[in-house]
């Protein structure tokens, strides 16, 4: 894989880049963004969709650009820098994988373009109480009578799910012996009779909900694949998931990164700039470093993404996962303490990069779960 950008991919970062300084240079307009219930208003989310941002991640075939998770990353990267709340990898990039690999001709002719023209949003209505540290433990029923099935039970800390018109939700369609088997996924409008939602913000500023879904019930022609088939899709949404949110982790260091430099350039003690002392210029590069292996990491996890030999795949993107919480934990904490106490005001834009840093090292599951995924499937031990 070369890790060179072409023009095309060139010109894609510059494009984002420029949008991002743009709209979210100060935490005034960040907070200002996050305001909105969808947390991000509706003109910058107009913008990205005519910028094109919105096709990206689909093929030409279905109305999209045919981009990779290359692309997909470059855009998060900058999202990242920007610490930009846009629901775009939870109502563009894994809905998207979920309708583009699972949906018929007839449902993506009637789902893909409202999402790839802004028209509607959609959100992946997935986790559960238990699912956090097992993605496929899920308990929230779907059980079939004549042609309709009936949904039952709640999905928890469904990001951005506020605001959204549908929510693809994974269920179980019937018995199993394993956690993978019988597993389905259906598109529920958000207004059905008996959804309801509980919207609030998150712990980094972000919107997440928590919805019920009590005897919802859903025609056949709303389920998305085959019936009891959907665990391949579902894992396969959960790891561009997890990749994109790599790079947007790789970009929000290194946005910290500058931001702790250009406080140690600034910040006088002494009667000269502290920048000066070497316990603290070891320090900052300590958190370069650590920056630097995410980033690698983040290269690495897009390209084995598409690696066909599946445990080979899994260990590998566990261990990127792994490597970015290690780095992200480090370049938050190291960054605060560089700063000292204004390193944690809310006042001050780092300590948001240190909170959404934060969530992200829990997300798409914990330190722990990833080592042992890479001690299983990497054979670590015999």
């Amino acid at each position: 894989m070369d890790f060179q950008l072409n023009e095309e991919q060139s010109m894609l970062e510059n494009s984002i880049g420029r949008f991002v300084r743009e709209k979210f240079s100060t935490l005034e307009a960040i907070d200002n963004a996050r305001k909105n219930t969808r947390g991000f208003s509706d003109a910058d989310w107009q913008q990205l969709v005519e910028m094109g941002l919105t096709m990206m991640p689909f093929s030409e075939a279905d109305g999209g650009l045919g981009y990779g998770i290359e692309e997909t990353g470059i855009v998060m990267s900058a999202l990242g820098r920007g610490l930009v709340a846009a629901p775009y990898l939870n109502n563009i990039v894994i809905p998207g994988v979920i309708l583009s690999k699972a949906a018929n001709d007839s449902q993506k002719s009637k789902l893909l373009s409202i999402m790839i023209e802004g028209q509607k949003r959609f959100a992946f209505a997935h986790n559960e109480a238990k699912t956090f540290n097992d993605p496929f433990n899920i308990e929230l029923s779907a059980k079939k009578s004549g042609n309709q099935y009936a949904l039952n039970g709640t999905k928890v800390v469904v990001p951005y799910a506020e605001g959204a018109d549908y929510y693809i939700v994974s269920a179980r369609t019937g018995e199993h012996k394993a956690p993978e088997e019988s597993l389905g996924l259906f598109i529920v409008p958000a207004d059905t009779k008996g959804v309801e939602a509980a919207h609030y913000k998150s712990a980094d500023g972000g919107r997440a909900s928590n919805i019920t879904f009590k005897n919802v019930l859903i025609d056949e022609e709303n389920r998305l694949g085959k019936e009891n088939e959907a665990f391949p899709v579902i894992e396969r949404a959960l790891q561009e998931g997890m990749v994109a949110m790599m790079a947007e982790a790789a970009g929000i260091m290194d946005q910290l990164l500058h931001l702790t430099v250009d406080y140690l350039k600034q910040r006088v003690q002494f009667g000269v700039a502290i920048s000066g002392f070497q316990a603290l210029q070891h320090k900052a590069v300590d958190i370069m470093i650590a920056s630097e292996q995410a980033r690698s990491m983040s290269y690495y996890a897009m390209m084995m993404l598409n690696a066909q030999d599946r445990q080979e795949r899994l260990a590998t993107l566990s261990a990127a996962k792994a490597q970015i919480n290690k780095s992200a934990r480090f370049v938050g904490q190291m960054s605060v303490q560089l700063h000292g106490g204004i390193g944690m005001t809310m006042e001050y834009i780092g300590a948001h990069y240190f909170r959404r840093l934060t969530m992200i090292e829990m997300l798409f599951g914990s330190s722990d779960v990833h080592i042992e995924n890479v001690i299983h499937y990497g054979k670590l031990v015999a």
